[in-house]
C-alpha cells in the first residue's frame, strides 16, 4: 500500500489540532519547527504502517482515522481534491477517484454497484499486516466520502443508508452511528457506503468543465510520475474516459489538448502498435459495460445511445469486445451483485 505526501500532511495537521508535535512519526521525519517531509512522494509498506502505528499511539486514540477523515476538507489532497470539486455528479466523482486514486492511496481497490434503488461506493480491505493499521485508513476514507457526499447531495447533515465495514466492531464503534447516522455493519467483505441511487447524476452547480480539463491535464502529469507509467496511449484513454459522446468525438479538439494535430496524435499511438479506432472501441465497450450494470435501459436503448442504429450490430460489436453477448454480460453482472 502507498500513501501519499498529501494523506501524511493531512495525519500530521490531525495531530497539531490536538496540540500534539508531530516529532520523528516518519523515517527521516525533521523535527519542529521545520516539519519537512522525505522528499520522496510518498510512503510505502512498512514505512507508512509505522507511520500510522506511531500516530495512534502518540495520540492515544485508536479512531484517530475517523476524526481525521471528517476533518481532512476536499482541498487538503491538493490537484485531486479540487478536481473532485469540479466533477458535474457523483458518477463523474468516482470515475476521477478510480483514475487518480494513486495520487492519495496506492494498493486499495475501488467500486461502484448500483442494485435497484441504492448505489454502494466500496473499496477492498487495505493490504497491510496490522489489524489497526487497516481500521484506520478504512474509517478515514469512509469518512472523508461521507464529506464529500454531502457536498454532492446538497446538505450537509444527509445520511447514507448502511454503512458496511471490513473489521471488527472496536471499542469505540458507538462513534460510527453518530459520525454515519445509519445502521453500521461491521465484519463486511469489504468497506462500503450505501446511499440512494438518484444522488449519482444529480447535477451540481459547482461543475466546472474548463476548470476540470485543466486540472486533470495536471493530475495525469503527477499520476505518471508517481505510478511511472507513461504511455501516450494512457493519455488518450483517460481523455476518451470523459468524452460523453463517443459516437461523435472530435478527435482535432483531442489532439489539440496536447498542442498537435490529428495526424500528428494517430503517428504517437501508431508508435505504441495502437490506432485511435483501437483506443475508441475500448472507450464503447466500457461506456457498453458500465451501462448494461445499470439494469435500468433496454439493450436497444443503449445500442442506440453508442450510435448502433441495428441493435444486431451493437450484439455484435460487443461479442467483438468481450466474448460476451450483451444479453450474458448484463445476466453475470446481475448475478454478481
Amino acid at each position: 500500500m502507498f500513501v501519499s505526501r498529501l494523506m501524511v500532511q493531512a495525519m500530521l495537521a490531525e495531530l497539531r489540532v490536538r496540540g500534539l508535535k508531530p516529532n520523528h512519526l516518519v523515517p527521516d521525519f525533521t523535527p519542529l519547527p521545520g516539519e519537512q517531509l522525505p522528499s520522496a512522494p510518498g510512503l510505502k509498506g512498512r514505512e507508512m504502517e509505522l507511520l500510522v502505528e506511531r500516530a495512534l499511539r502518540q495520540s492515544g486514540d485508536h479512531s484517530l482515522g475517523l476524526a481525521m477523515g471528517q476533518r481532512t476538507p476536499e482541498t487538503m489532497l491538493h490537484v485531486l481534491g479540487h478536481l473532485l470539486l469540479t466533477c458535474g455528479t457523483v458518477r463523474e466523482a468516482f470515475d476521477v477517484l478510480q483514475q487518480y486514486a494513486a495520487l492519495m492511496l496506492g494498493g486499495m481497490e475501488w467500486s461502484l454497484v448500483e442494485r435497484g434503488t441504492v448505489a454502494v461506493f466500496g473499496f477492498s480491505k487495505p493490504a497491510v499486516a496490522s489489524d489497526d493499521v487497516a481500521r484506520f485508513w478504512g474509517d478515514c476514507v469512509l469518512a472523508f466520502a461521507l464529506r464529500v457526499g454531502r457536498q454532492y447531495a446538497r446538505d450537509p447533515a444527509a445520511s447514507p443508508n448502511e454503512v458496511h465495514l471490513a473489521h471488527p466492531a472496536p471499542a469505540y464503534a458507538q462513534d460510527y452511528a453518530k459520525v454515519f447516522g445509519c445502521p453500521v455493519r461491521f465484519d463486511q467483505p469489504s468497506y462500503a457506503i450505501v446511499f440512494p441511487r438518484v444522488l449519482l447524476d444529480l447535477r451540481q452547480p459547482h461543475a466546472d468543465p474548463m476548470l476540470s480539463a485543466v486540472l486533470r491535464e495536471t493530475a495525469d502529469n503527477l499520476h505518471r510520475q508517481t505510478t511511472g507509467t507513461g504511455s501516450f496511449a494512457e493519455r488518450v484513454r483517460h481523455a476518451l474516459r470523459y468524452e460523453h459522446d463517443l459516437v461523435n468525438v472530435d478527435f482535432d479538439r483531442l489532439a489539440s489538448r496536447w498542442g498537435m494535430t490529428r495526424r500528428t496524435l494517430r503517428r504517437r499511438l501508431s508508435a505504441e502498435g495502437l490506432s485511435l479506432s483501437d483506443l475508441l472501441d475500448e472507450a464503447c465497450c466500457r461506456q457498453a459495460k458500465e451501462e448494461l450494470r445499470r439494469q435500468d435501459e433496454s439493450i436497444k436503448e443503449i445500442a442506440e445511445r453508442l450510435g448502433y442504429s441495428e441493435t444486431s450490430a451493437f450484439h455484435r460489436a460487443f461479442k467483438r469486445w468481450t466474448g460476451q453477448t450483451p444479453t450474458e454480460f448484463r445476466a453475470v453482472a446481475s448475478a454478481a451483485v
